[in-house]
């Protein structure tokens, strides 16, 4: 079972698994074991629907799969059945997200 048919989060939240350094991206991006930056790369596990803004729906932007980067610093980290996530805002604290990866998956 994964962690989107676990849980249903709400509004913009998402669910990334953080890449380990020392690892390499599907895409091919590669995080140095030595890598200390304030930026990380994580692979969303599960997503909320997105929010309303002014009365209007705006549906998420990232898809389960994709791989995102983000500010260390944000998010709320936790571990559900010994797996690290950081839970994030979908439109606010992710940076940006591999466009190799979700080409790939269409």
């Amino acid at each position: 079972m994964t962690l989107q048919e676990k849980f249903n989060f709400q509004q913009d939240i998402i669910a990334v698994k953080p890449i380990d350094k020392g690892e390499s991206t599907k895409g091919g991006i590669f995080l140095p074991s030595n890598f200390e930056g304030d930026f990380r790369m994580g692979k969303v596990e599960a997503v909320g629907p997105g929010v309303y803004s002014n009365g209007i729906f705006v549906a998420q932007t990232v898809q389960c799969g994709d791989v995102v980067l983000y500010d260390w610093g944000k998010g709320k980290r936790i571990i559900i059945e010994g797996e690290e996530y950081v839970l994030l805002s979908g439109f606010r604290d992710v940076l940006a997200v591999q466009t190799r990866n979700r080409n790939k998956e269409r």
